[in-house]
């Protein structure tokens, strides 16, 4: 949800802060949303675990990524560096992929900004269905990215804070509410199922590059900003997830969310989310109908068309569940897609004339192995 700071002019310290400020506001979006419920299923012990499991997973791919970006000469978006790294068939393989991810995560948005804005609405008085408010937020949406939004990237910053204001505010409003017996609770298949939605919240794999940038391409100072700005986006979305599922255990979905604090806060997120949703959709669609001009190379004004009636195609025709869509894209695309990202590091570290050490030479093969894990768990649930 975070737009690259120039980082011209800055001190080594302003870069550090602005690569970790950048990565958090990355990670933490609607990915969160999706956690209570997750927390709810799987237990708060085993969705403990499994989370963190999967953030130091996602963090390593984030870090197999710097060093595929400070090897590969150029600027390119993740597709290029596959293609520098692997060939020719890795870039259309991941360009694909790439693409289907942005469209599954499009539609996530405008599922879940649809149903922020119909709580919204329906507490004002209208009490038009949850269809309705999705496609209206649809349509909107579908303008705003045809005529422009830069007003998006003067404030992102600005939300980023806010949505790590209301995190920390949701913990300390829920902590009177909290049922410590949930405390040790774990459901081995609940977290089975909820591995695609926690990494889909834990991936900020697309700024890495934008990282590798802003600190100048010095590779220690960019993997001190990606383990911290994983860490700390981790442990933000950890809390926020926990929180609700221990204050309001029969949470089920981003009602019962805005439910588990008093009345007089029914707005607080609805109206939070419903704002970060808004940037993060432009933010997206925008990154998808690039990806289609650029790497697809379709005329603008079609990619424009397609990057905004693909998702809206999926969401008529496929699903209308914001749950199920993150724990597909989290799993299957971003899965497949960090998979691509370890066998480039893995190329990378063979061809290096560097001196890598043999632990970290060979590290993206069990990580490689466990996103082939993720991908096989999730076909087989379908």
């Amino acid at each position: 949800m975070y737009n690259k700071i120039k980082s011209r002019g800055m001190s080594e310290e302003q870069k550090q802060k602005s690569a970790i400020l950048n990565l958090v506001g990355t990670i933490i979006g609607a990915g969160i949303f999706g956690l209570p419920m997750i927390f709810s299923q799987a237990g708060i012990l085993g969705g403990t675990l499994a989370f963190f499991l999967l953030l130091a997973v996602g963090c390593m791919v984030h870090l197999f990524m710097a060093d595929v970006v400070l090897a590969v000469r150029g600027k390119h978006n993740i597709s290029g560096y596959a293609g520098a790294a692997l060939g020719r068939p890795a870039y259309w393989f991941t360009v694909s992929v790439f693409v289907l991810k942005l469209c599954g995560t499009t539609l996530a948005y405008i599922i879940l900004g649809g149903e922020f804005l119909g709580q919204i609405m329906a507490h004002l008085g209208f009490g038009q269905p949850l269809w309705f408010w999705q496609v209206l937020f649809w349509a909107v949406g579908a303008l705003v990215v045809l005529v422009g939004f830069g007003f998006v990237t003067r404030v992102e910053s600005e939300l980023t804070w806010l949505l790590i204001g209301v995190i920390i505010l949701s913990f300390v409003a829920l902590f009177p509410f909290f049922d410590w017996s949930l405390v040790g609770s774990v459901n081995l298949k609940g977290m089975a199922g909820g591995l695609g939605v926690m990494f889909f919240a834990v991936n900020g794999l697309s700024v890495v590059p934008d990282i590798l940038a802003i600190t100048g391409k010095n590779i220690q100072r960019a993997r001190r900003s990606i383990i911290w700005g994983s860490v700390i986006a981790g442990v933000l979305s950890w809390m926020f997830g926990v929180a609700v599922a221990l204050g309001y255990p029969a949470v089920t979905g981003t009602a019962d969310i805005a439910a588990a604090f008093p009345p007089i806060l029914w707005w607080l997120i609805p109206t939070i989310g419903l704002l970060a949703v808004v940037t993060s959709y432009l933010t997206i669609a925008q990154a998808l109908e690039h990806a289609l001009h650029v790497d697809v190379r379709l005329p603008r004004i079609v990619a424009w068309a397609v990057a905004v009636v693909a998702p809206f195609l999926l969401y008529l025709f496929v699903t209308k569940n914001f749950l199920a869509t993150i724990g597909f894209v989290g799993s299957n695309l971003t899965g497949s897609i960090s998979f691509i990202a370890c066998l480039a590091a893995l190329a990378i570290f063979q061809k290096s004339k560097k001196r890598v050490h043999w632990i970290w030479r060979w590290a993206p093969v069990p990580v490689a192995l466990f996103m082939i894990f993720l991908v096989v768990q999730k076909l087989s649930s379908l």
